[in-house]
């Protein structure tokens, strides 16, 4: 790895190198905490390891932003004796980023419209939490330079 980060192509933006998967990564990453957003401002349910932070989050009273990376590092402790792939930048950006951006993305889109309870408001913020979160998600998986 190491020898990887000395190339002087890898920090360059031509296909496949280091920096280019990394910022494609960082997209991914912004794209799915403003999923994540989306789907939690309009009351419509996210996936089962947000709904968990969330759950610990509201138990310990810590915020959201502090649970995420505390959650995610128990878990990469626990996995990273048996499988050292699943640790590289990728993971970094996500247990650090998604908690503080989707605290950021929650007060913006709270000083951007007030969300008053409907079906139909909740259908389409699931909508569109969910095609932003997917493509965020995609997005993240894709560079293949860690797991989250």
């Amino acid at each position: 790895m190491f020898e990887t980060l000395r190339c002087a192509r890898e920090w360059t933006l031509r296909p496949g190198s280091l920096l280019r998967r990394s910022l494609v990564c960082l997209i991914g990453v912004i794209l799915t905490a403003i999923g994540i957003t989306v789907a939690l401002k309009g009351h419509a349910g996210v996936d089962p390891f947000t709904a968990l932070l969330q759950g610990v989050s509201h138990v310990t009273g810590l915020s959201f932003s502090w649970v995420v990376p505390a959650v995610n590092i128990a878990l990469i402790a626990l996995i990273f004796p048996f499988d050292h792939k699943v640790f590289g930048l990728g993971t970094v950006l996500n247990f650090t980023l998604v908690g503080v951006l989707v605290t950021s993305f929650t007060g913006i889109l709270d000083s951007i419209y007030v969300f008053t309870y409907s079906i139909p408001g909740m259908l389409a913020h699931l909508a569109v939490g969910l095609v932003i979160f997917a493509l965020g998600l995609s997005l993240y998986i894709t560079p293949d330079i860690g797991q989250g």
